[in-house]
């Protein structure tokens, strides 16, 4: 499966390690961010506009989102590529607390450690269980 991580920047040593852990599962990361130099993006746009670009292309070739909340965020951009992974359907997984409302969604995939992260992303090959949609009727959730 085609995984994108996201995390705080802070967290780049630790997404590297993750992202070793999943390549070595047989899993392709498409987060380029964590091996991406320091930069302080806010203070350029242009290059503010690159970095959103890209991992907006990232998100959207992957097949499910890891969202790491380990470790905490300043920027927040964790936040927006949950969100983007949720509308977009994608499976999502929380490795860590959840840390807003959306994270208590039941088709947000729970996992503690990294060997969880595996096993969730293992079970999403397989059917989802139906979760009520506005209408009230039953769905398959991703």
């Amino acid at each position: 499966m085609k995984v994108y991580i996201a995390a705080s920047f802070n967290a780049q040593d630790e997404m590297r390690y993750l992202a070793k852990k999943l390549e070595a599962a047989g899993h392709e990361v498409t987060s380029t961010w964590i091996f991406q130099e320091a930069e302080n993006a806010n203070e350029n746009p242009m290059l503010a506009r690159k970095f959103a670009f890209r991992d907006l292309t990232e998100i959207k070739a992957s097949d499910v989102v890891v969202v790491v909340t380990t470790t905490p965020t300043t920027g927040g951009g964790l936040h927006v590529e949950t969100g983007l992974a949720l509308a977009w359907k994608k499976v999502v997984v929380l490795l860590g607390p959840c840390e807003n409302v959306f994270h208590w969604l039941p088709e947000v995939l729970k996992a503690s450690n990294i060997s969880g992260v595996l096993e969730r992303l293992a079970e999403s090959v397989a059917p989802l269980p139906k979760t009520p949609n506005a209408a009230g009727t039953n769905s398959s959730s991703v």
